[in-house]
């Protein structure tokens, strides 16, 4: 090896001047593995980097057959050199070199929904589909509004990559077969938040470019950016940690290279909006694939080369959804996400609705386990999700909270169960139900209250339940709901009062203590003891059940440390 070099994400890659050949090195290992060959005859005054702008590998260095010093990028997915420039009369020899820039302020990527599977073939691919994924752009220029065009390629190349463009806009998706930074036909824009942020939707159609396109390749993502200031230069390259595998069209049950076509029909589902498909039930890991709602606002029929399932029974009918899922799959789709293309009070992305099932077999007839069907149009789903949340709050009072919820429709809805867990825990417990409505497609407002809670912070989540008993969907509250500690000692009237023969009598604690409450007559004669323990400071209520005495006034009294307190009350037969 004649030079070592590596890259941002930490590839290294060698040049051999004696076999002219492009390597991949194992830096744990030192192996060093053949890419391809540089195409010349490499010889001596050799030098090689990385632009760390926009990823590409350059290599100065003497050709040894025409005797001619250049400047040459190296494509590291094949190895081949490309010459850039020329120095005649040729220089003898050229010393190691290296390019900065400013890095700190380099844009990056976090992926937040990014499928596993996406459709692929090499050559001729007449079965396309498009593939969506939700990332977070940071490190912009706050305020700034960028260009882009996204695109996949291989792991640790350099280049921009390949594919068909869909640009997710708020008016729908406009359809672009390349990406170029000086027509707007081939771009599309977004704006930086305060801090440098934007988080989006991005849709990759696959193309028939072998070097990406083959089935059981992985691929990254590619954001290209320009300088945010109406640049029409590629200033970064963004890409993706996690990759999307290629599989295609194919009818053998196992095969990890095929997919089968899942598709289906959401009636009270919003045009536009991404349909996220899991293989459990809690929608935790990463999706399985991803599919646009139709109808998106770009007439896919028109294209030649996508799927023509996809054309005639999904492309422009509204609420139908379509996208391949892996024949390798042993626990089958078990949760269908919606979520929002763009909307007007919450973020792009944010769940709307699901849907789960949990054998993979959706409706008894599609069954998503290892599926075999390929392309044909047999693995169908024709279901709404069942309810379409628009609010949920919470309002505290004390150590009392109020749930308020507010449904646009609901359909087969049975029941809401209200559950609750502590922040930080992992248990969700169930402390209540409310009825639902049925099928409706009117606003509905529901209400619970759950009472008498200890200081802490709290998560509450609605588990809705069908007419079968299925839970169909969760939805959580946002944030932590805080009952606090009081600020002081303090016995309430008992309520009611008179009561017969039970009563509820409530109590703060600013610190823990031990406690009792004694009811004692209005002789002083002790008559009931209704607490006798240690309490940690919060909120309690307790009830008194006098079936045991006589009619008349009693007087309950609380200790607590140094704090004592007495009330009546009044006992009515």
């Amino acid at each position: 090896m004649v030079k070592i070099v590596i890259d941002d994400d930490g590839h290294m890659y060698g040049i051999d001047l004696g076999t002219d050949n492009l390597y991949s090195i194992n830096k744990s290992t030192g192996q060093a593995t053949v890419i391809g060959p540089l195409g010349f005859n490499l010889n001596f005054g050799c030098g090689a980097t990385f632009d760390r702008v926009n990823g590409v590998l350059y290599l100065l260095g003497l050709d040894g057959g025409s005797m001619i010093n250049a400047l040459r990028t190296i494509d590291t997915a094949t190895g081949t050199a490309t010459t850039v420039h020329t120095w005649s009369p040729t220089l003898s020899q050229f010393a190691p070199f290296d390019l900065y820039s400013n890095i700190s302020t380099e844009p990056s990527m976090t992926e937040i929904h990014f499928p596993q599977y996406m459709q692929g073939l090499n050559g001729s691919n007449n079965g396309r589909i498009p593939m969506a994924y939700f990332v977070e752009l940071n490190g912009l220029t706050p305020g700034a509004t960028y260009r882009y065009f996204n695109l996949l390629d291989t792991v640790g190349s350099p280049a921009n990559g390949a594919g068909i463009i869909m640009f997710a806009e708020p008016s729908g998706y406009r359809y672009s077969s390349t990406g170029n930074l000086s027509n707007p036909d081939n771009y599309g824009e977004f704006t930086a938040d305060g801090s440098g942020s934007y988080s989006g939707w991005f849709v990759s159609i696959p193309s028939g470019n072998p070097a990406r396109f083959t089935p059981g390749k992985e691929l990254t993502a590619v954001i290209c950016l320009n300088d945010g200031a109406g640049g029409t230069s590629i200033e970064h390259r963004l890409r993706s940690t996690q990759t999307v595998k290629v599989v295609n069209w194919g009818t053998t049950p196992s095969d990890p290279l095929q997919g089968s076509l899942f598709w289906g029909q959401s009636t009270n589902g919003t045009d536009k909006n991404v349909i996220m498909l899991y293989d459990n039930v809690d929608g935790t890991g990463r999706p399985i694939s991803s599919a646009l709602i139709e109808n998106i606002g770009f007439d896919l029929t028109t294209v030649s080369s996508i799927l023509p399932e996809y054309r005639t029974n999904i492309a422009t009918q509204s609420g139908r959804w379509g996208t391949i899922i892996p024949n390798n799959l042993p626990n089958g789709i078990r949760r269908l996400e919606e979520r929002e293309l763009v909307s007007g009070t919450d973020a792009p992305g944010d769940l709307v609705q699901f849907i789960t099932e949990p054998s993979g077999n959706w409706n008894g007839v599609a069954n998503t386990v290892n599926p075999s069907n390929g392309s044909a149009i047999t693995l169908v789903y024709n279901g709404p999700l069942p309810v379409d949340l628009i609010s949920f709050n919470a309002m505290v009072d004390r150590n009392n909270v109020t749930l308020n919820w507010e449904t646009a429709w609901e359909e087969n809805n049975d029941r809401f169960e209200i559950q609750r867990k502590v922040t930080g825990t992992e248990a969700w417990v169930t402390v209540g139900s409310v009825k639902g409505s049925g099928t409706t497609y009117e606003h509905r407002s529901y209400s619970y209250f759950d009472k008498n809670l200890v200081s802490g912070a709290y998560e509450y989540r609605l588990v809705q339940y069908d007419v079968n008993g299925n839970n169909t969907a969760d939805f959580g509250l946002t944030g932590s709901v805080m009952i606090g500690t009081p600020e002081n000692f303090k016995i309430a009237q008992n309520y009611p009062n008179p009561f017969n023969p039970v009563t509820k009598i409530d109590f703060q604690l600013p610190i823990d203590a031990m406690v009792t409450l004694k009811v004692f007559d209005l002789t002083g004669r002790e008559v009931a003891q209704v607490v006798n323990e240690f309490k940690t400071a919060g909120y309690y209520s307790v009830q008194f059940d006098g079936s045991s005495l006589a009619s008349g006034m009693y007087i309950y009294q609380i200790s607590a440390g140094e704090f004592i307190q007495m009330k009546k009350m009044l006992l009515v037969k």
